[in-house]
């Protein structure tokens, strides 16, 4: 067999091939001898000779769906390693444009269609896939708690991450202009990051507060709510002592 990627359709590859008919006859003849499987129409992956099944992982299949396809949520965290629940029968898929959903191998592969790929890195040589960076990553997160696993499923993330840039944080908000994410990502890195985080960034993100009140992670009527921003909360994630609140202004005027 020619040398091909783990997943490809004829554009990836169509400067090894003289044409479209070369390589479709190509396809052809090693699907009938079970080198290659068909994904979908137009989308191939090679066999493993060993289990008869594709060399290509979950998160590698997501991130060939589209020309934008990457991962973010729950699979960009299954991915970087900071998930506890893993995924077994749908892996949500972050993209520019939307595209038909697969299922295949017992697998859902379903479209979230997003507005911009700021820092979504790509790694496909190296590892197969395109992967949204931690900072995009936590923002996407929070901002679409049940999409990243639910709000327990972020927090424990969140704590185990180090290192990030607040310039890159900051940025991937005031891209999405929601004050309401401002005061999430806040509350939820002054409880549950695992790194440090300045009190200028707090400040930054309490500077989007209101007289409104979110629910967040919790149904009307429960949770706890916690002033300083905003937030009503799962019970069990209380607002905790954190030196870096007393530094906060009791109230700043909104943006």
């Amino acid at each position: 067999m020619k040398i091909l990627p783990l997943l490809f359709d004829y554009e990836m590859v169509q400067d090894r091939f003289p044409d479209r008919p070369s390589f479709q006859r190509y396809v052809a003849s090693h699907q009938s001898k079970g080198d290659i499987l068909k994904l979908r129409k137009g989308l191939y992956g090679l066999v493993d000779p060993s289990t008869g099944k594709l060399m290509a992982n979950p998160l590698e299949i997501a991130c060939a769906l589209s020309p934008s396809a990457f991962l973010s949520y729950h699979a960009g965290l299954a991915y970087y390693g900071l998930a506890e629940q893993s995924f077994v029968s749908c892996v949500e898929v972050a993209s520019l444009s939307r595209f038909r959903p697969l299922l295949y191998q017992g697998c859902s592969y379903q479209p979230v269609v997003v507005t911009s790929i700021s820092g979504v890195e790509d790694h496909r040589e190296e590892a197969g896939v395109r992967i949204a960076n931690p900072e995009r990553l936590i923002i996407d997160c929070i901002d679409d708690l049940p999409r990243g696993g639910g709000f327990s499923e972020v927090a424990q993330a969140l704590g185990q991450m180090r290192d990030l840039s607040e310039s890159r944080l900051l940025a991937y908000l005031s891209e999405r202009g929601k004050a309401v994410l401002y005061l999430k990502v806040g509350y939820f890195f002054s409880r549950y990051y695992g790194g440090s985080i300045s009190a200028s960034f707090l400040q930054e993100c309490q500077r989007h507060r209101t007289a409104k009140k979110y629910y967040v992670g919790t149904k009307a009527g429960l949770g706890d709510y916690i002033k300083v921003w905003s937030l009503i909360v799962p019970t069990d994630s209380e607002e905790t002592n954190n030196a870096l609140f007393e530094e906060l202004p009791s109230k700043s005027s909104p943006r």
